[in-house]
């Protein structure tokens, strides 16, 4: 069943890709992209049942990881 719906959501975002909607083609494929993630996390990797040490280690490694990828941005926008 999970992989029949995993082959669904890359479905849609295949039939999103051909649809021209301008500027929101961006932030509507980025959109599907983080549901499909969330999806994966939670139940592919189990993360909805891990107790709150492991989440929250989760949780500290994505914020580090943002941070280093503004700075990236950031010395990228100001050369």
């Amino acid at each position: 069943m999970k992989v029949a719906e995993t082959h669904l959501r890359n479905g849609i975002t295949t039939g999103v890709s051909f649809v021209d909607l301008g500027n929101l083609n961006v932030w509507i494929t980025h959109s599907i992209a983080t549901i499909k993630g969330s999806l994966v996390l939670m139940f592919f990797m189990h993360m909805k049942y891990e107790g709150k040490a492991l989440i929250l280690s989760f949780i500290g490694t994505i914020f580090f990881l943002t941070i280093m990828i503004s700075f990236t941005f950031w010395n990228v926008a100001f050369r």
